[in-house]
């Protein structure tokens, strides 16, 4: 007995998206970028200065902290108005400080949102769209600046 083309169809579909729900839910992701399309930064003004204001509103939290996520369920909390003295100076899992103010390179935070050398597990947010180049820029942006506390 033949299945009906409707049902191999939905079959098929299922087992080819399979490895990429699975993918999405496993350490062993590299980037999130392969499973979902990227979260668009809204359009900034000419000029914008990265603050910590800009970060938190645009990055922390719609993309960290959310349900379930670093808004106190997960080390690090990352919800304001405690973010900042949670992030800037403190120390990640992975032995890098989460801000280290002044190099973007250094600080886990970045680390976590861009990739690169010092990442352990996957790129973040886990799950979610990944945080567009332009907020990432920004991220990077406000640590170089020194990491200031300008809300």
């Amino acid at each position: 007995m033949r299945s009906p083309p409707v049902l191999t169809a939905l079959v098929v579909a299922t087992l080819w998206t399979l490895p990429l729900w699975l993918g999405a839910c496993s350490e062993r992701v590299t980037s999130v970028e392969s499973v979902f399309d990227r979260l668009e930064a809204p359009p900034s003004e000419p000029g914008e200065v990265a603050t910590f204001a800009l970060v938190q509103e645009r990055v922390l939290t719609p993309g960290c902290a959310i349900t379930g996520c670093h808004n106190g369920a997960v080390f690090p909390d990352l919800s304001a108005p405690g973010a900042y003295d949670n992030l800037v100076g403190r120390p990640s899992s992975a032995g890098m400080p989460l801000v280290d103010p002044g190099s973007p390179a250094t600080s886990y935070l970045y680390v976590k949102v861009k990739g690169g050398p010092g990442l352990s597990g996957s790129i973040m947010p886990l799950g979610a769209p990944a945080v567009a180049p332009t907020l990432i820029d920004s991220l990077a942006a406000w640590i170089e600046r020194g990491a200031p506390r300008d809300e």
